[in-house]
């Protein structure tokens, strides 16, 4: 709820405002605590280091447990700092070395017989979240276009290079929603809809991935109608991206106009096996055009 507060001159050149007790309480804040001052707009952006750091996580995996990475995962995700992780297999040791490569600036700091200290290396920097973001967006970008270049040449060599990018945007993935869920956007009112964005991005990868995994290699043959759908997919990409920089309403047009064209695309395949993976790759493309209005 806004609250109205009055300016205070102190000095000559200085003005003073002060902080709603409750907020104050809530934050654990005392005399002489840093506060982070961001300036958007007609906005001034309180936040204090206390705000965004959460304490230690703590997980464990059973003995005979089937180990599973979103066990230590998620605790990253939810913008935890340190995780320890308790464990009676010492096997557990050699799962989570493997998967370390996933949380982008975390190391194992301790190691006992029994548990492990995960811990962030380095504070998470929300100026660079945009350019994390354009790299996410530049990686969905590629995949569709390398797929659609294998089905105008006729050309499947490279679907095992294809694969692989999934596995990076899983990374960005992570490490974007770490951030929104630790600093939030740099437009507060905007981190709802980006964290959707980064999910559906990375939805995309699934998909494509999933198709390649469950589609034979020889099953796949040159396709007019398949390429022309991705190319389409590509251009409602880069169209919400636009969206969301440039805030040209006009754009929301040309957006309608792509998905009626994809559906139409979609009607003359007559490989209904793929034509199910392309109308699942249809649906966060446009949710995604549901969040970039701004």
């Amino acid at each position: 709820m806004a609250t109205k507060r009055k300016l205070v001159k102190l000095g000559t050149n200085t003005l003073m405002v002060s902080l709603p007790a409750k907020w104050v309480r809530k934050n654990s804040l005392k005399k002489g605590d840093e506060l982070f001052v961001k300036d958007n707009m007609n906005q001034l952006i309180l936040t204090s280091e206390k705000q965004t750091t959460l304490n230690q996580a703590t997980v464990k995996y059973d003995s005979g447990q089937t180990p599973s990475k979103r066990l230590f995962l998620l605790p990253y995700i939810r913008g935890y700092d340190r995780i320890k992780i308790c464990y009676e297999n010492p096997d557990i040791v050699d799962f989570v070395e493997k998967n370390m490569y996933i949380l982008t600036g975390f190391e194992i700091v301790e190691q006992k017989k029994d548990c492990m200290i995960l811990s962030a290396i380095a504070k998470v920097d929300d100026a660079n979240f945009d350019q994390v973001l354009e790299r996410l967006f530049n990686i969905i970008l590629s995949m569709l276009k390398e797929l659609q270049e294998s089905f105008m040449t006729d050309n499947f060599d490279n679907l095992g290079s294809i694969s692989k990018y999934e596995g990076m945007a899983n990374k960005l993935n992570f490490f974007c929603r770490r951030i929104l869920n630790k600093t939030g956007y740099s437009k507060r009112e905007l981190t709802t809809s980006v964290y959707c964005i980064v999910q559906y991005l990375e939805h995309i990868s699934d998909v494509i991935r999933d198709a390649l995994h469950h589609t034979a290699k020889k099953a796949f043959s040159k396709d007019k109608e398949v390429a022309n759908a991705l190319g389409i997919l590509v251009d409602l990409i880069k169209a919400n991206h636009a969206m969301f920089h440039k805030k040209d309403i006009t754009l929301l047009k040309d957006i309608k106009q792509l998905e009626t064209d994809y559906q139409k695309t979609l009607q003359k395949e007559d490989n209904q096996h793929l034509a199910q993976y392309l109308r699942s790759l249809f649906y966060p493309v446009h949710h995604i055009s549901e969040e970039v209005v701004h």
